[in-house]
């Protein structure tokens, strides 16, 4: 018995479904994003990137600081967020 082939996408279906897809970082299916990207598209949306760069937190202080911004409206994934923050302490800490 032949096998019968699963109907191929057109290349506009293939955009369209593409385009409704989520994307990377929001839900942990796609590609993850890195640091300096979330903090370019999710924190510079609302802050000048001098103040994020030079305003001294410590190590301890960054998750604190990034939960005070998802309370103030940044939507971050879990993964989105746990990135940041390491991504945060690593590259910006001060000493406490």
């Amino acid at each position: 018995m032949a096998a019968i082939a699963a109907p191929s996408l057109s290349a506009e279906a293939a955009q369209v479904e593409q385009a409704a897809s989520p994307k990377a970082g929001q839900d942990g299916s796609a590609t993850p994003r890195s640091g300096p990207e979330i903090l370019e598209t999710n924190c510079a949306a609302c802050h000048d990137m001098g103040v994020i760069t030079a305003t001294p937190h410590s190590a301890e202080d960054w998750p604190v600081v990034v939960q005070r911004m998802i309370g103030n409206g940044a939507n971050l994934s879990t993964e989105d967020r746990a990135t940041l923050e390491a991504y945060l302490i690593n590259t910006y800490s001060t000493p406490h």
